[in-house]
């Protein structure tokens, strides 16, 4: 079962099952009108996660459907199954309630990774401290929703009253990478890609490049020391002085970039069946032929009529 299976990462999901098993998918969403509800083998239309019934339709359709495992897509399926953990039955491969919000809230995430030896950017506790160029981006969000770079006391002033809840940041220059991780039960890490963000929309990397020079491997142990890591982790970062910088954490799978990493050999999605099926599981071991390779996503249509 996919849960908002009908966004981009659900839609990809379903298309890459499909070419590489015979898995029977679910795919559940709040909105029918989506390409779930044509590409999977059923559809179910539920409430919104944050809606009543929500936890027991999910039930329901796991028990009719005899479902074996369960994948939250969105950031906020996450959270909401990390948060009612108790309503359901099955295993989930997600991090427990009190870390994966700390991890989602960038106020108490920073410190998080700064205790754990992860470097992160300053946040001006006052206006008075700030250093233009800085970004203002709110505490909790998906994506790049009211995130902005501001370069004076202008921007300063307009949007600092436009927005609510937010933090002042360090500007940090340079590329962008995102590393996409898969960490098993006992927070071990099962394996890292790292990529070069050349283009996003909305938060999702459209065009990725892998870049298998980038050495992030001390951030990967810090997070397997915790032993608190679990399941599908993506984290990202810009350098500073030759430095990793990390400013965003994700505990779901790459809204993005995922596909490149699927490509490149690391297939976190069958991965986490067969954590999920309680399957043996290998280490991926990376093919250096597949630094370089580049990832262009491209819009396509479906037309249906009622």
């Amino acid at each position: 079962m996919l849960t908002s299976a009908g966004g981009l990462v659900g839609t990809y999901l379903i298309k890459h099952f499909r070419e590489t098993t015979d898995y029977r998918i679910v795919a559940v969403d709040c909105n029918e009108l989506c390409p779930a509800k044509l590409n999977a083998d059923v559809f179910y239309l539920v409430p919104r996660v944050n809606e009543d019934g929500f936890a027991e339709k999910i039930n329901q359709i796991f028990q009719v459907e005899n479902c074996d495992a369960l994948i939250p897509v969105s950031s906020y399926d996450v959270k909401f199954f990390s948060e009612n953990r108790e309503k359901f039955p099955m295993r989930l491969l997600i991090i427990e309630k009190e870390l994966n919000n700390i991890l989602n809230n960038k106020e108490t995430c920073y410190p998080y990774l700064n205790l754990i030896g992860i470097n992160t950017p300053l946040i001006y506790k006052t206006t008075e401290e700030v250093v233009f160029p800085c970004v203002i981006k709110p505490k909790q969000s998906s994506g790049t929703k009211n995130t902005e770079v501001l370069f004076n006391i202008e921007d300063l002033d307009y949007y600092t009253k436009k927005f609510n809840n937010y933090l002042l940041c360090e500007f940090l220059e340079g590329d962008e990478y995102t590393v996409d991780c898969l960490f098993d039960w006992n927070g071990k890490a099962l394996g890292y890609n790292p990529r070069q963000r050349q283009k996003t929309v909305s938060g999702g990397s459209v065009i990725s490049r892998n870049s298998f020079s980038e050495d992030v491997r001390e951030i990967i142990e810090a997070f397997e020391k915790t032993g608190k890591i679990i399941g599908p982790v993506n984290f990202q970062y810009k350098r500073k002085n030759g430095v990793p910088i990390i400013f965003d954490v994700n505990t779901r799978l790459p809204s993005g970039g995922l596909p490149l990493t699927v490509k490149s050999g690391f297939d976190i999605p069958n991965l986490m069946i067969r954590l999920l099926l309680q399957l043996s599981v290998d280490s991926w071991d990376r093919d250096e032929s597949m630094d370089g390779l580049t990832m262009i996503r491209f819009y396509d249509e479906l037309f249906i009529k009622s």
